[in-house]
This record gives C-alpha cells, structure tokens and sequence, in this order.
C-alpha cells in the first residue's frame, strides 16, 4: 500500500527559479545519449502539454464540480508553466537550431490549433464526444508521464547526482507537479461521461510503439549533433541504466497493463511521497536511497527520520 494524494487536493501552480545559465550542453554526467534521451522532456514535451492543456479546455463547459473546475485551472497553469519552463532549457540547449526540431514543433502545434477549432465548432453531442475522445489521449499521456515521473523521483532508481544541479531542480519539480496532478484528467474524463473502451483504446493501438519512439529521438537528436559521431547504442542505453543515469524502458513497460483494469485509477500508481517532499522544500533524502514511504496510516507531510534537512523550495 502507498500513500496517495486523492482529489479533491487543490493544486498549486509554481514558478520555480531556476538558473540554466552555467547548464553544460551534455547535462547527464557528460553522457551525450543519455542527454540525448532526455532531452525529448524540452524540447518536444511542451507541445504535448499543450495538447493536454487543449483538452481539458475544450472539457470545461461539461465540469458540473466546483472543486473539479478549480483543479482543472490548476492543471492548465501547470502544463503551461512546465511547457515554458522546459522550452527556455531547450534553447539553452540549443536544441531548436538542430535542423527540423523548431519545425516538427511548428507543425505539431498547428496540427493541434486546426483539431481544436473544428472539435470546438462541433455541434452537441458531438463536440462533447470528441471531447471525450481527444482527452483519452491526455489520460495516456499522463500516465507515461506519471510512470516516468515516479520512477525520476526514486533515488533506487534514478542517480540524481548525475544530472547538472540546475536540470535536476528543473526535472523534479516536473516530475513532483506530475505527480500531483496525475488523477485529475482521468476525474474530469469519468466526470463527463468517458467509458472504459475510449479510455483505453489510445494505449491499445500504441503500447508497443513507446520503446520504439524513444529509441528513434535519441537516435534523430544523436544524428542532427555536430559535435558527436554515431547513433543509439543499446550497450550504452544498458550501461546508462544500470548507472541510473536513465530510467528503464522494462520497468515503465510493465507498468502499461495496468492502464487495461476497469477499476484502474492513477491514484494506484506510484508514490506521492517524495513528490510532497520535494514540492514542501526541495530534496530531503541523502544519501540517496534513504528516502521511503512512511508506514500505512503514518504521518508524511515531513521527511523521512532518515533524511537530513531539505534546501529551499526554488519557488520560495
């Protein structure tokens, strides 16, 4: 059993500070691919949270609870703070003068903009079923990124002393704001009417290209870098892994069937606990593996007995 946040917990938007400025073109312990993999975070993942943002919008109209409506704002305001956030790292980066990224961007965004305005001129109840459907998609979206953001958040699994300090700051607010908000697509979705099969279908046609996709960025971004030869290597995705420079593929893999269960809600995944450690004043746990889940039915607004005393929150 593992302590969970449930709605109705009002969520937060945050703008941390954060300084980039002295962040190395490599930012995972000088490990270009695994930078590589994860660079998709900045410069691609702002385009999904605005199609996230899109359909929680178009989902507003039908929102008929209070507390459901004030999340819903809430979770806007964070999609939209995280896509700005990590599109300012990927110009550090540098990575929209790679040749096609800004473009690929482009075109997803207007793909995005053209597919809101035709759902939103739909006449009831239409619109309301493509509402529907379009944020089924986000509900799969969101448990990618709450698996990945679990995962991040573990320090048996990811060796946060690898990352520059700035990115680390930036990648576990993310993954802590992930955290907190990850059941709140899925209560709008049952909210408004969603069933069991629109709900899963997305996954269904998708499942076994998620490994394939990640593989092919981390390939495409290694390709368009002047400044390395060479592609992705299995052996060093392996090597980066074992080190916890990068999260495993097979752990997030066999954590997608669960989506399939008719009772599935994203309250059974993950661990809020660090999350509301980091959101409450930054990292606590050191060394690294001696932050854990209080007991069931125990305390856990604070750190762990073993955790010494936590920096600032960047937002403070």
């Amino acid at each position: 059993m593992t302590a969970t946040m449930q709605r109705p917990a009002k969520l937060k938007v945050r703008r941390p500070d954060i300084d980039l400025s002295a962040t190395p073109k490599y930012w995972v312990l000088d490990d270009p691919q695994a930078t590589h993999a994860l660079n998709i975070l900045n410069f691609g993942i702002p385009a999904g949270e605005r199609f996230f943002v899109d359909s929680v919008r178009l989902a507003m109209p039908y929102i008929r609870d209070k507390a459901l409506t004030a999340d819903a704002r809430a979770f806007i305001g964070q999609e939209t703070v995280h896509a700005r956030y990590h599109e300012k790292a990927a110009e550090h980066l540098g990575l929209f003068d790679l040749p096609g990224i800004q473009a690929r961007i482009d075109r997803a965004d207007r793909t995005r903009e053209a597919l809101y305005k035709r759902v939103n001129a739909l006449p009831e109840p239409l619109r309301r079923r493509a509402t529907i459907a379009w944020l089924s998609s986000t509900l799969l979206g969101e448990h990618f990124t709450a698996l990945f953001a679990d995962i991040a958040l573990n320090p048996r699994k990811i060796d946060r002393s690898a990352l520059d300090p700035a990115m680390e700051t930036l990648l576990g607010w993310h993954a802590s704001e992930e955290m907190e908000h990850r059941t709140l697509p899925f209560d709008i979705y049952t909210h408004i009417g969603g069933d069991y099969v629109t709900r899963v279908v997305p996954l269904a046609a998708t499942m076994g290209l998620l490994p394939l996709a990640l593989i092919g960025v981390t390939e495409l971004m290694m390709r368009l870098d002047p400044d390395i030869d060479g592609g992705f290597s299995l052996r060093d995705h392996v090597r980066a892994v074992r080190a916890k420079r990068l999260p495993s593929l097979l752990d997030v893999v066999a954590k997608l069937p669960m989506y399939f269960r008719p009772g599935f809600h994203p309250s059974h995944l993950g661990d809020d606990f660090r999350a509301r450690e980091f959101l409450g004043g930054g990292w606590t746990c050191a060394p690294p593996g001696s932050c854990s889940s209080p007991a069931p039915g125990a305390a856990s607004a604070g750190p762990s007995p073993s955790s010494s005393p936590g920096r600032p929150p960047p937002w403070s």
